[in-house]
């Protein structure tokens, strides 16, 4: 009986220290399970921010828009400026050539294909303020639309334009771009009036010409002989596009060619 005894009691104390290292162990290992699950937690979201940083900059965009008034005027030396100045390659370019700047900018094929594409982050490039246009109201409506739909405007020399002093600097470059045109109008049409008047009285121009506007054959420095730009394009059975990349001249040249030796 002493001998049960005795070992009951050997039990116990041995029962003892294993049910608090039991309890240790299971203590050590709830924290561990805890410090684990934070760890992957923590890492999980770091990833997902890392995910959505990474989207946001391959979803940003350097849009590059250029303008130019008529067809025979090239759109190269504005994108030559922009790139270098840049330093990078565009992602997107748009272009509106023998566009006005006096039409709204919505209103342009070029112009409203980039208010469609455009997102929040990306940058649009440039040449100069009266490339956007030259009516004043019309370019501050346009860049105000676009800052609100977190597009960057960056204008070649000044940089990008932001609220407040920047919007300023815009309005009075944009409604000095509006004055140039009205200039440029009222230079035009004193021009014409002037070669009209000149041509009734002597029978040339005030400038020595026999008729207005410009003269057949003279492009570019260089004289070309239209009847020979239309026969060719007959013989060849050349669309306007490959006459006009074969004579280097503009589609609008070649066209007027064409309209000129018509018969009415």
């Amino acid at each position: 009986m002493n001998a049960g005894r005795s070992r009951n009691v050997r039990a116990r104390k041995v029962e003892g220290p294993v049910a608090d290292s039991a309890k240790g162990l299971g203590s050590d290992q709830g924290s561990c399970a805890s410090r684990f699950l934070a760890q992957k937690i923590l890492t999980r979201v770091s990833n997902q921010l890392k995910i959505a940083r990474i989207s946001s900059e391959l979803t940003m965009a350097a849009i590059a828009y250029y303008r130019v008034s008529t067809t025979d005027q090239s759109v190269d030396s504005q994108r030559y400026a922009m790139t270098k100045s840049s330093a990078q390659a565009f992602d997107e370019e748009f272009l509106d050539e023998g566009i006005s700047g006096a039409i709204p900018a919505a209103r342009r094929p070029g112009f409203s294909k980039l208010l469609a594409f455009v997102r929040k982050g990306d940058v649009l490039h440039v040449y100069a303020v009266d490339r956007l246009g030259r009516d004043a109201l019309d370019v501050q409506t346009t860049v105000r639309s676009l800052l609100e739909r977190g597009v960057v405007v960056e204008v070649l020399g000044l940089g990008q334009i932001g609220r407040g002093v920047g919007e300023l600097i815009l309005a009075v470059l944009a409604q000095v771009a509006d004055m140039e045109r009205s200039r440029i109008n009222e230079r035009t049409a004193a021009g014409r009036a002037k070669a009209r008047d000149s041509l009734a009285a002597t029978g040339k121009t005030h400038r020595g010409k026999v008729s207005l506007g410009r003269p057949l054959g003279r492009v570019a420095g260089h004289v070309v002989d239209p009847a020979a730009v239309v026969a060719w394009k007959r013989e060849a059975k050349s669309s306007i596009a490959a006459t006009a990349v074969h004579w280097k001249l503009s589609e609008a040249t070649v066209k007027r060619y064409c309209r000129s030796a018509s018969p009415d």
